[in-house]
């Protein structure tokens, strides 16, 4: 008997697949994007020659620091272990700001919608479209558009 179904004997847990999650997760690669690219490249000089003009807020680049640190293992991330399998994966840690990080903001707006469909909006009937009927009475304005 392989180790794997021994264990899944002895613990009553499912066996984890190591080749690919089954949810599909892959780590973002934010160094491989052109927008990560582009600001890595070009942000030092540009804070160097704005500095010699009065220089930007400190949040400014706060904000660039932190997007070009997010998403990299080097600057932090967090070792997951499978306690049935022993496969074990990275995962970096992210920025978490509002600026402009494309990861971060994706997952914010993805939470904030969430929060607004579950707590706060209260769930409403379509209303689809209007019949004609209702159109020819006059109970739906009609828009006039001529091009």
């Amino acid at each position: 008997m392989s180790q794997p179904s021994r264990e899944r004997e002895q613990h009553g847990r499912p066996h984890c697949e190591r080749a690919a999650r089954a949810d599909g997760y892959e780590r973002r690669r934010p160094e491989a994007t052109v927008l990560y690219q582009c600001i890595a490249q070009h942000w030092p000089g540009f804070a160097e020659r704005i500095e010699e003009q009065g220089g930007l807020p400190k949040f400014v680049h706060q904000e660039f620091d932190a997007y070009l640190k997010c998403g990299l293992l080097e600057h932090g991330c967090l070792e997951l272990l499978c306690r049935s399998c022993g496969h074990s994966m990275l995962v970096a840690v992210s920025c978490k700001r509002r600026g402009f990080c494309p990861g971060c903001l994706g997952r914010r707006m993805s939470d904030t919608a969430v929060h607004l469909t579950a707590t706060v909006l209260p769930e409403v009937a379509a209303a689809g479209r209007p019949s004609r009927a209702r159109l020819r009475q006059g109970a739906v304005p009609r828009c006039d558009l001529r091009v």
